[in-house]
């Protein structure tokens, strides 16, 4: 609804019944590998495979995505550059519409 999300349900202390990460993951577009190892995972651990002190949950032949992928290294400089710019302000100096400015700016950035 005009790009939010708005909660149905009311949340409580205490464990859920069921989880939606993973649809979640997947409406965010996340890739398909990810999506699909998340389902072994879950799995898994529905099945009680996976106890606490066990060993670790086996390695799915889904390969790690590479680290120096564009999107890796994209997000990572825009990052960089958001805590750069911010580790240089003095919010305590600026008046309400320089820092209306500022956020409009850093809004842009990402």
């Amino acid at each position: 609804w005009n790009d939010q999300v708005i909660f149905l349900r009311t949340i409580i202390p205490g464990a859920a019944s069921h989880s939606y990460g993973i649809q979640v993951a997947r409406l965010a577009g996340m890739p398909r590998e990810v999506i699909e190892r998340a389902k072994e995972v879950l799995k898994t651990l529905e099945e009680g495979e996976f106890e606490q002190g066990s060993p670790r949950l086996s390695k799915s032949s889904i390969s790690p995505p590479d680290s120096g992928s564009a999107q890796f290294t994209l997000f990572e400089q825009q990052g960089e550059l958001l805590r750069e710019r911010l580790k240089k302000l003095n919010i305590n100096a600026m008046t309400p519409l320089e820092a209306l400015n500022l956020l409009d700016d850093l809004k842009k950035m990402v």
